[in-house]
């Protein structure tokens, strides 16, 4: 498994991501580059997916996000993370609002993962602690391996 955070939170993310998310995901990461624009318009799709699979309630994105948060499903900030991202998301799809830049990617990512990342790879993150807990539980004590260059 690897090592840092972001490579772990990204191995359980993949693993637990449902299908169309998983999908709407790596279409938005291929555009980032070429068209902010296009990126948050996709990461809205996103967006829309997880309320979908998760069985929102609402006829706009935003009333799903707000049935989200009412449900418990995620936290009310994390739905309000989810919001600014539908709201730059709207900029992205109708000029008359203005345009995203480059600039804007790394907001746009690191909304819309916070949000994959609570919903699909927490539980999952969660469930793999707690089988290591486990395990070190059936060990019982163990002694601590020395770290280098101090003595036993």
């Amino acid at each position: 498994m690897p090592r840092c955070w972001r490579d772990v939170s990204h191995f359980f993310l993949v693993s637990s991501a449902p299908f169309f998310s998983s999908m709407e995901y790596a279409a938005a990461q291929k555009v980032a580059s070429m068209s902010p624009n296009a990126y948050a318009v996709l990461l809205g799709r996103v967006l829309d997916c997880v309320c979908a699979e998760r069985g929102a309630k609402g006829s706009t994105l935003a009333e799903k996000l707000n049935d989200l948060a009412s449900r418990e499903e995620i936290p009310k900030q994390l739905a309000d993370m989810a919001y600014k991202l539908r709201q730059l998301r709207n900029v992205g799809a109708h000029a008359h609002l203005g345009a995203l830049t480059k600039e804007e990617i790394p907001v746009l990512e690191a909304l819309c993962s916070a949000v994959l990342e609570y919903v699909y790879a927490a539980p999952l993150l969660l469930k793999a602690v707690e089988e290591c807990l486990g395990k070190i539980k059936e060990l019982g004590p163990r002694k601590a391996i020395p770290a280098r260059g101090e003595k036993q």
